[in-house]
């Protein structure tokens, strides 16, 4: 691996937030919106690519935020599930960056990410050349940072199985970080609420 590693991001933000009732990447928290956070968390990290994954809503969820260097992409067929997004959004970041080394997989509805956390991951990738996920709870999830050599992997997700999947398969292969918060994210009315209360 080189010394400095050509990492890309991608932030899947396709969903239709049905159970919700309104576009969970403009909930806003902070004075933010949650997507705009998770993009500027980005911000100031060494990234040779950075990737955005819309779908549901692409046009009001554009109008609503600040892209910055991210480079857009609309997931027509969103209604699949996460995996979808997860495709296109490798098969955009390996088309740009054909050596690119690893990608770093966020969503748009953990208000708690930071860029300290993502600092920490990547810097965990520099220098344990694995695969670099998130633990919170009893589980593991993203953010999580995936190595070339699983790029095929995640291009094969289908349905509703978002990196995940990836993560329960590949557990030997894992550094961890741990993210308390990180199972908190926006699905429901009753998640709102949590968020303003906060």
């Amino acid at each position: 691996m080189s010394e400095s590693p050509k990492i890309g991001v991608i932030i899947l933000a396709a969903g239709t937030s049905k159970r919700l009732g309104q576009p969970k990447q403009l909930v806003s928290f902070r004075g933010k919106n949650l997507l705009q956070h998770s993009i500027d968390c980005t911000e100031n990290l060494t990234l040779v690519s950075k990737i955005l994954v819309l779908g549901a809503n692409a046009e009001k969820v554009k109008r609503e935020i600040n892209s910055k260097s991210f480079q857009t992409v609309i997931n027509e067929r969103w209604e699949e599930g996460m995996a979808s997004s997860v495709r296109i959004g490798v098969e955009k970041s390996i088309t740009m960056i054909p050596n690119l080394e690893a990608i770093l997989i966020l969503v748009s509805d953990q208000p708690f990410v930071s860029k300290e956390l993502l600092h920490k991951m990547i810097k965990l990738y520099k220098s344990e050349s694995s695969n670099v996920v998130c633990r919170y709870g009893e589980g593991k999830g993203v953010p999580a940072l995936f190595g070339s050599k699983y790029f095929n992997e995640l291009l094969q997700l289908k349905g509703d199985h978002g990196a995940r999947k990836i993560i329960q398969d590949h557990e030997e292969m894992q550094s961890i970080v741990t993210f308390d918060q990180g199972n908190f994210d926006v699905d429901t009315p009753e998640d709102l609420e949590r968020l303003n209360n906060l």
